[in-house]
């Protein structure tokens, strides 16, 4: 839970905010986890995060079908950006999550 406090404060901070891509699928903002304030909570913290000019935040609706190109799991690429000479501090990682 820590990390995920850390990533938030991260990713919110005035100076120097790190960039996020989120791609979600419909089917994530419409599974009730939880109960109904939980998921209400929810949706209203994705909105307020998605105004942000660091935050890309998409919908992959239903629709549209299937996604090519993706894994059928969820993962995550993590950039560590650049250091002043423009050097990649870390190479960039790729996790997968487990379902």
């Amino acid at each position: 839970m820590q990390v995920r406090l850390n990533r938030q404060i991260i990713v919110k901070r005035k100076a120097r905010p790190l960039a996020l891509e989120v791609l979600l699928h419909e089917s994530a903002l419409r599974r009730v986890i939880g109960n109904r304030r939980i998921m209400a909570a929810q949706l209203r913290q994705l909105a307020e995060v998605g105004k942000l000019p660091n935050i890309s935040l998409r919908v992959h609706l239903y629709f549209a079908g299937s996604v090519w190109g993706l894994p059928a799991t969820p993962f995550v690429i993590l950039d560590y950006g650049t250091d002043q000479r423009g050097r990649p501090i870390e190479p960039p990682s790729c996790t997968w999550m487990a379902r």
